[in-house]
């Protein structure tokens, strides 16, 4: 090049490309400072933000250019010309200008064990941000036992993780509860390192190393497995280091690498036996790698050597039995218990149980569910194109990772238990590393390779978001000590509680490591074959009862036709044969009928919030002979009715004059209830020829119990339309929702959020063609807090228009930069659904369809999980015409139980049922209930209850 051209000006659009990603950093962090508060600014206010934001971005710019690629920075105009004010957006566009900018100039890109390091540590900062705060029940609650106490778990007997597990007990932190459940997050975190530390070694690039680590540490249940005592994150971790170690003998070719290969896969084998299932995918990988190694036995003979030695954990079974553990349920005293407890051949039947196509296909569509939920659209298509990239040019590692993927995927999908989405947790880390090396090779240097890593990162980023709540909400969640020790406290000396596996575990855990109640007797009942559940508990009560006091943790319908009276007790109740008990000395509170007598009452003082259930304890005197068997009822009331219930019948007739009983009643707050205080009332009613006749008291027919207080949300609402609007007034509108269970009505639900202490006084108002249809008021909040407001609007609506009015007048809304617009929000109803019914505060019926041919109706219910489940929910499906036939079972063909659902989850349960009678059926039914109380989760909408539909929902089949 001349001289002259070297001196020649440069020209203006030259310049301004020069300058473009200087400006649109500025613009970004303008935005994003001007967007901060909610207030409306006119355009001359944000010229101090837009100067500010210039001055900093085009500096930065400037300083930057000096060394380094500055046009990852332009990705920020993405913000800058985004149509709504959005946190989410924002940050989205924050992390993809990063990416691009870090890997654009490669930096990081050479992988170094600092980044596994740094990655390890981050996710144990995470598992130990959201680590479960103490007890766990079911087996989280076993496994806490049994490394405390040195026992023996159930088949296979995990005898590694009893002994290590042993040993995190004894750290100076917290009990032994909480040592355990760090004990998973420590396995967890060290899977996420390994797993790094592998896809760094294959690929040498450390963004690639972090992506794959990331996008595991992210995966809900993984997630969900590193917070709580467990044997799957050790699982796990075994599963990493096979892979990992694999993958250092390929490039090493040494053989002491293939020796640690059969150490790492004989430790995983003897802590679970199910990872032999994966043992082809290893013989494939080494054989294709080196195909003569077989007939060099000196060469392998280490690694099988290694692999049998490492077996030698087992012996802790037969060893610890002698030493008469205390907690054992099954002893290892023979050669056959031994094989029979390490390969858990009582489960035999379980394996390869859906082989049949029908079968298959049916659990093929729940491993798209689930693979739905764990990693989302855009990480499956990456990790799909991984493959290809790994397939075409580390055919030998796409072989080793999508066999352990496939071989996982096929025994899981095969095997009848319902716990799927934790048996996947192999295919899940198989699908990490693919990422990691496959995307490594799927794309050119350069802003191909940085677009990509961009857009891994806002997956794996959108994951964690999605799952956060959650996993904050689980980790404040105590429920299962409370519920224990409650139950505990309240035992009669020398008492027999009959347990389920669900609350056996804490309760054990209780007495065994802690030392509470030694004089109780805790037995798990466990099902008994075809025999009926209820009928199984029934015979239980019935054998200890004349001997010493009973007490159950399961309730059950049965029960109430069997001559047993449940009174409460704690977490549970106080089973009796006799079904009368003494009266207490307490004065009568107020008397109905002149024939029954409030005598007390308690009521649990756990804060209340929208949806959550207030127990409510009473006792009931007979001061007279009782002419009927009563309910008796308990119900929220405040400005706007009702917003919670709850009855029992209660076998009254059978009272004599000065006895009484106790009854639980546990009202479920409607989920669009206002904060604010409510009346706690109670009374007693019968059944007649002419309806329902309340008894009478001296101040009319019912009795107030007290006054109840429901606080604003905490917690944000989960809608299935998610919107993002803001007002100036610091109201923040998150979703909208439309239900038409009720002919010639629309109700709209509305999920609204604070950005700033509001004040009462505001109303959403929703019109259409300036003709007001509705309002509601939006109650106070704190900042930080949420409301659901339920909008019921005419059934002809198809498109309204939204508006919040102040005291002042109406609220401007916030465009871009938080500029003031018009106030107002067109909806077109269709776009938002035809279902959102709340179900218990816990989820929401979103979508219902109904198939019927001639002898069989395909009935399909969409859930949106509000909160993340603790309890195994069963649902019920049905229909009923001439016949009412239902199916009834844990959802998604025993996949996805919820008590593994996590907020936000959107879960489809698909059954067929057959139909006897020719007669077409006329409606469909849906019921969700606890598979072990088998209390019913209450329809929370109170246009429904008033219709009879108060726990079962009648649901239209189309002709």
């Amino acid at each position: 090049m001349t001289r002259a051209a070297l001196a020649a000006p440069t020209s203006w659009w030259v310049r301004l490309c020069r300058a473009l990603p200087g400006i649109a950093l500025g613009l970004y962090l303008s935005r994003i400072a001007a967007e901060a508060y909610p207030h409306a600014w006119r355009w001359w206010q944000l010229v101090p933000f837009i100067a500010g934001g210039l001055a900093i971005g085009i500096t930065a710019s400037v300083l930057l250019a000096r060394r380094y690629r500055i046009w990852p920075l332009a990705v920020a105009l993405a913000y800058v010309l985004w149509p709504l004010p959005s946190g989410q957006a924002a940050a989205a566009v924050g992390l993809a200008m990063l990416v691009t900018w870090l890997t654009a100039n490669r930096l990081g890109e050479r992988h170094t064990l600092w980044h596994d390091l740094t990655l390890g540590a981050a996710a144990l900062a995470l598992y130990g941000r959201t680590l479960a705060p103490g007890l766990q029940p079911a087996d989280g609650g076993e496994f806490q036992i049994v490394a405390a106490t040195l026992g023996i778990a159930h088949p296979p007997g995990y005898p590694l993780y009893s002994m290590v597990g042993w040993l995190f007990t004894r750290l100076p932190l917290a009990d032994p509860a909480w040592r355990l459940n760090l004990f998973a997050a420590v396995c967890a975190a060290a899977s996420v390192g390994v797993v790094s530390r592998a896809v760094g070694k294959a690929t040498g690039s450390g963004w690639a190393a972090l992506a794959a680590g990331a996008c595991l540490a992210v995966t809900p249940t993984f997630w969900a497995q590193g917070t709580f005592a467990n044997i799957r994150s050790l699982t796990a971790l075994f599963v990493a280091l096979g892979v990992a170690q694999a993958l250092r003998w390929e490039r090493t070719r040494r053989t002491g690498d293939l020796t640690l290969l059969g150490l790492a896969l004989g430790l995983g084998i003897g802590h679970h036996s199910s990872l032999l299932l994966l043992l082809p995918a290893y013989a494939a990988f080494v054989l294709l790698s080196e195909p003569r190694l077989i007939a060099h036995p000196r060469r392998w003979a280490g690694m099988l050597g290694a692999a049998l030695a490492s077996l030698a954990v087992i012996a802790y079974l037969p060893l610890r039995s002698q030493m008469s553990p205390a907690f054992a349920p099954a002893l290892v005293n023979s050669w056959g218990d031994l094989a029979s407890h390490v390969l858990a051949l009582g489960f035999r039947g379980d394996m390869l149980r859906y082989t049949a196509w029908d079968e298959l296909l049916r659990r093929a569509g729940a491993l798209a569910q689930i693979l739905r939920l764990e990693h989302g659209a855009l990480l499956l298509a990456l990790a799909t194109v991984a493959l290809v990239a790994c397939l075409a040019r580390r055919t030998r590692i796409a072989v080793l990772i999508g066999g352990i993927w496939l071989l996982n995927v096929l025994s899981a999908i095969t095997y009848r238990a319902p716990q799927t989405v934790e048996y996947l947790i192999p295919a899940y880390i198989a699908l990490a590393i693919m990422l990691g090396i496959g995307l490594a090779k799927a794309a050119p240097a350069g802003w191909p390779r940085a677009a990509l890593w961009a857009t891994l990162a806002l997956a794996f980023a959108g994951l964690g978001q999605a799952s956060w709540p959650g996993m904050e909400a689980l980790h404040h969640d105590d429920r299962t000590r409370q519920e224990a020790e409650s139950l505990l406290a309240a035992a009669p000396d020398g008492a027999l509680v009959l347990s389920g596996w669900h609350q056996a575990t804490p309760l054990w855990y209780l007495q065994l490591v802690e030392g509470l109640r030694p004089d109780v007797t805790v037995t798990y009942v466990y099902p008994e074959g075809a025999t009926p559940n209820a009928e199984v508990w029934q015979r239980r009560i019935h054998e200890a009862a004349p001997a010493r006091a009973v007490a159950v943790t399961n309730r059950f319908h049965a029960f109430d036709d069997a001559g047993l009276l449940l009174e409460p007790l704690g977490s549970g109740w106080l089973a009796r044969k006799e079904l009368l008990t003494a009266a207490t000395s307490a004065m009568p509170a107020a008397v109905f009928g002149d024939q029954l007598a409030f005598q007390s009452r308690e009521i649990a003082s756990t804060p209340l919030e929208p949806g959550d259930a207030l127990s409510v304890e009473i006792d009931l005197l007979a001061i007279a002979p009782v002419d009927a068997d009563y309910t008796l009822f308990v119900q929220l009331i405040g400005p706007t009715g009702v917003v919670g219930q709850d009855d029992r019948r209660l076998p009254t007739m059978q009272l004599n004059p000065g006895e009484r009983l106790r009854a639980r009643l546990e009202p479920t707050l409607l989920v669009h209830c206002a904060p604010g205080d409510y009346s706690l009332i109670a009374g007693l009613y019968k059944t007649g020829a002419a309806g329902l006749e309340r008894l009478q008291t001296a101040g009319g027919d019912t009795f107030t119990l007290g006054v109840v207080t429901v606080q604003p949300r905490e917690t944000r609402t989960v809608s299935a339309h998610p919107r993002d609007w803001r007002w100036a007034n610091g109201l923040h509108l998150l979703g909208l929702d439309a239900d038409h269970s009720v002919a010639g009505q629309t109700r709209l639900y509305v999920h609204l959020g604070a950005r700033r202490d509001l004040a009462s006084g505001s109303s959403l108002v929703a019109s259409a063609d300036g003709v007001e249809l509705t309002r509601a008021t939006i109650p106070a909040l704190p900042a930080a807090h949420y409301a659901l407001l339920a909008l019921d609007l005419p059934g002809h609506a198809g498109r309204i228009t939204l508006a919040v009015e102040n005291d002042s007048g109406p609220a401007p809304l916030l465009d871009p930069w938080n500029r003031q617009g018009d106030g107002e929000k067109q909806i077109a109803l269709s776009e938002l659904g035809d279902r959102f019914v709340p179900l218990g505060g816990e989820v929401a019926l979103t979508a219902w369809a109904a198939d019927c041919g001639p002898d069989a109706c395909a009935l399909s219910a969409e859930f949106l999980a509000q909160r993340p489940l603790t309890h195994d929910y069963a649902v019920s499906l049905g229909v009923r015409g001439a016949q009412e036939i239902k199916s009834d079972g844990t959802p998604v063909t025993g996949a996805i139980p919820t008590l593994k659902w996590l907020a936000g989850w959107r879960v489809v349960d698909e059954r067929q049922v057959t139909l006897p009678a020719p007669e077409p059926p006329t409606t469909g039914l849906l019921t969700m209930y606890d598979s072990f109380t088998l209390r019913a989760l209450p329809v929370l909408d109170e246009r429904l209850v008033r219709s009879g539909q108060g726990v079962e929902l009648l649901l239209p089949i189309e002709p």
